[in-house]
């Protein structure tokens, strides 16, 4: 603020570092001025800076004590303070009220949003469920098949006079024999016993 805008005895919104273009400071600190001066940073300078003595305040216009329980008084710029405290309360009001709004918006969007991901969750359980009946299902009448077509097999084989004593393994396409069984039935295993 300009040293012309600054009275004594009222109340403004002090920000340590003030950025060029930002209007309005969240977290700016009350103070009540007590009076305003110039002064040289440096003994060489030309150019005085406004100064400002104020006392610093809590939000609600108490005072803020030092370690030894006296006011607190601090010297600081006069542009970093930034507006008067009833402007930047109203401002801050208003900014609360759009952060609760916004903050409200987020939680009803993360709630929405997780709600989704619990219902995508059950759905693919679900999918998941199904596929693995669905699989074992499948692989239940597979071996049913199997064991009825091992059943046929064996049936036609006895009818034909081959008994099922010499299968050791029916797979899908290939039958396989106990050699030593089929030799013995042939009643070739005395011959080679004794040709050897």
């Amino acid at each position: 603020m300009q040293a012309n805008e600054i009275w004594p005895g009222s109340d403004y919104a002090y920000v340590q570092n003030i950025s060029r273009g930002v209007s309005f400071y969240p977290s700016a600190v009350r103070v009540k001025v007590i009076h305003v001066f110039k002064e040289k940073q440096n003994y060489g300078s030309e150019r005085a800076t406004t100064m400002v003595e104020v006392f610093m305040l809590r939000e609600n216009g108490d005072h803020i004590k030092d370690y030894n329980g006296n006011d607190m008084v601090r010297n600081v710029r006069a542009r970093n303070l930034y507006a008067r405290w009833e402007e930047h309360a109203t401002e801050k009001k208003l900014y609360d009220e759009r952060a609760a709004v916004e903050k409200a918006e987020r939680d009803a969007r993360y709630a929405e949003q997780e709600r989704l991901r619990r219902e995508r969750y059950a759905r693919e359980e679900e999918a998941r469920r199904i596929r693995a009946e669905e699989a074992e299902r499948q692989r239940r009448e597979r071996e049913e098949r199997i064991a009825a077509e091992r059943t046929r097999l064996l049936s036609a084989l006895d009818e034909k006079g081959i008994p099922f004593t010499l299968i050791t393994t029916i797979d899908s396409s290939t039958i396989y024999l106990s050699r030593q069984k089929v030799e013995e039935w042939l009643g070739l295993r005395e011959k080679v016993e004794s040709e050897v």
